[in-house]
């Protein structure tokens, strides 16, 4: 009777497995299947506003787009669950090499990378960078500030060096007033006349 339970729980659990790996595995194909669907979506909006045919958008362009009433760019990119109510942050984030003009490239994936709100891990790898680059920034002034010391050492040190050298010419030129010269002629000093 054991062993009947046991093949019986064993094709049972068997099965579960199986359903749930499919399960896994229509998720991985709907997911790509939507991204797809997304990009090709996302082309087409590309293909709207870029206006002159240049195979990329300016800033003037995806502006221009935008605020149109009649484009409802601002609907489709809300389909998208994507925000576009801040045409130069938007303009910003999706021009990732500094070009001044957003490619195709660009335009779809940096769509992607902002469709939807922030998740948690979006959350805490923002805080990441944050506290590296704040360290990093510590790191730097720590140093600068101690070259700056460094530097502020070394002038008042010159300072006080001129400044006893001034001294100390001021007194020798005071001191050949007061005295008579005197020159060496062989091994015996003389009083030179002047």
């Amino acid at each position: 009777f054991f062993g009947l339970m046991n093949v019986v729980t064993s094709v049972f659990v068997e099965s579960a497995m199986g359903a749930s790996q499919r399960f896994k595995d229509l998720l991985v194909t709907e997911k790509m299947l939507a991204d797809q669907t997304n990009v090709a979506h996302m082309r087409e909006i590309f293909r709207s506003i870029d206006v002159d045919g240049s195979g990329s958008v300016s800033k003037a362009e995806l502006e221009a787009f935008i605020d149109n009433p009649e484009s409802d760019l601002q609907q489709y990119f809300a389909a998208l669950d994507l925000n576009a109510s801040d045409t130069q942050t938007l303009f910003t984030l999706l021009d990732e090499d500094k070009s001044g003009e957003v490619s195709i490239d660009e335009f779809c994936d940096g769509c992607m990378r902002l469709r939807g709100s922030a998740t948690s891990f979006d959350m805490h790898l923002v805080r990441y960078e944050a506290t590296r680059t704040n360290k990093r920034m510590a790191s730097a002034f720590s140093v600068i500030i101690d070259t700056l010391r460094q530097i502020t050492c070394g002038q008042e040190r010159l300072q006080n060096d001129v400044a006893e050298q001034s001294a100390e010419l001021h007194r020798v030129k005071a001191g050949l007033g007061r005295r008579p010269s005197i020159c060496s002629e062989g091994r015996r000093l003389v009083k030179c006349n002047e």
